[in-house]
């Protein structure tokens, strides 16, 4: 299931650290030979430092589709995710923001925000099988997940990510991420 996230103005919010940093940690990285995804477990240990409710906002898509820019508006930041005018893509494998967004509900409940970038899909000397994984993690960790697009989203691209959700399942079932 994909699900668009619109941040509306009845909410209120802030980012509070829980790294020691205001930048950008990668959680997943991909082998020398980009065929498997490693998690850096150091990083991911950052999470269980949030007290509270926590949900996550992911992006998915094509590579140079624009999810790190896209992930930058939504924090409000204009140095964030990795962004460059280079054919290389920026991003490689699951990187997390930071620092949470502490958002403060209509019914006075607070959550932490987090802000998860993946690397797009579709690039150069990268299999099916790894973007699947790539997009089997990001939707299994993702409380919300959006898929980006640099244009209006055609058939090719709507069966992609039927193949990509059918894989999820498959990894979902026999746990092989």
């Amino acid at each position: 299931m994909l699900l668009l996230v619109f941040l509306c103005s009845p909410v209120t919010a802030s980012f509070q650290s829980f790294t020691s940093n205001d930048a950008p940690i990668q959680i997943v990285k991909p082998s020398a030979d980009h065929k498997k995804l490693i998690v850096d477990d150091e990083n991911i240990k950052a999470i269980s430092k949030i007290k509270g409710p926590v949900a996550t906002v992911g992006v998915v898509g094509k590579f140079h589709s624009g999810k790190s820019f896209l992930m930058n508006q939504l924090m409000g930041k204009t140095k964030g995710f990795g962004i460059g005018p280079s054919v290389r893509p920026e991003t490689m494998g699951i990187w997390m923001w930071g620092e949470p967004l502490k958002v403060k509900l209509p019914s006075g409940q607070q959550l932490s925000l987090i802000f998860l970038d993946t690397e797009g899909f579709a690039a150069t000397n990268v299999s099916e099988n790894y973007d699947a994984k790539i997009f089997a993690i990001a939707t299994l960790i993702s409380s919300h997940l959006i898929y980006n697009s640099v244009k209006i989203i055609d058939q090719a691209e709507i069966d992609y990510l039927e193949l990509l959700a059918r894989r999820t399942q498959a990894f979902k079932q026999n746990q092989h991420i």
